[in-house]
């Protein structure tokens, strides 16, 4: 069996921006560099690509249709500490900067960006992720054909880290096993939520799974939920609730499962 080196794999890296001109220009220039490059739209392609293709590091814009960068970033640094995250966006005041960065990310840039930046950032993701393999090589000489797979295609994925909410009861559970008792409507929603598989929902279609009237008033009714029940949880729990706010969407929530 052949056993490739830290050296032998480029680092693949994963860019999402919905603007086409761009997304195609920093593919070239990414793939110029050496980097193996999957260029997509959106937050639902670049989870169906994740599926079947390992990624090193992540360049991704913030204003994206549908769930837009910073809950992506949550959840990526969530399931993968190692994960080079960069973004590239428009978005240039200091308080979207400093939300970026408090999700995760290795750096903050914006646009226009200067590909020299976005490279020397990505160089030192790079140099992180050599060192990592570099490791994952030598305990695979060290142990045998299984270390050596690993190495070859980098750690497996970590397991999924499912939230549990007993539907009859109420009780919600976070993956360390600590649990919050949640109001009716926040059960409500959460139920609607997960229902839904990981889609995101309307403020309007979470209205009327509430039994709220559909009016001035529903969205801001939504959001005072969803904050509270996100702060009583965490509070409770230690634990960040995966449920995300999806720009000019709504709302979604991932890893949930639903029980009797």
């Amino acid at each position: 069996m052949r056993v490739l080196t830290a050296e032998s794999r480029t680092m693949n890296i994963f860019l999402v921006e919905d603007d086409d001109v761009l997304r195609e220009a920093l593919r070239f220039v990414l793939e110029h560099n050496q980097y193996a490059v999957f260029a997509v739209p959106s937050a639902a392609e670049l989870y169906r690509q994740m599926a079947v293709q390992s990624v090193d590091a992540v360049v991704l814009d913030v204003g994206l249709e549908g769930e837009d960068g910073f809950s992506i970033c949550e959840y990526l640094r969530a399931h993968n500490p190692q994960l080079g995250i960069v973004f590239v966006t428009g978005m240039t005041a200091p308080d979207d900067r400093f939300k970026g960065l408090s999700c995760g990310a290795d750096a903050y840039l914006t646009k226009p960006v200067d590909t020299r930046e976005l490279l020397l950032i990505l160089a030192r993701i790079q140099d992180r992720w050599l060192a990592r393999a570099a490791e994952l090589s030598r305990l695979a000489a060290a142990h045998g054909p299984e270390m050596a797979a690993t190495a070859v295609a980098g750690p497996p994925p970590p397991p999924p880290t499912l939230w549990t909410l007993r539907i009859a009861s109420g009780l919600l559970q976070a993956p360390n096993g600590k649990t919050r008792r949640i109001s009716s409507n926040e059960r409500a929603l959460l139920y609607g939520l997960g229902q839904a598989g990981g889609e995101p929902l309307s403020a309007e279609a979470l209205a009327k799974i509430l039994d709220f009237e559909v009016d001035d008033g529903h969205r801001h009714r939504i959001e005072v939920i969803v904050s509270r029940l996100r702060r009583n949880v965490e509070q409770s729990t230690g634990m960040h609730l995966p449920l995300m706010s999806v720009r000019g969407t709504g709302y979604c929530v991932r890893d949930l499962s639903l029980l009797d």
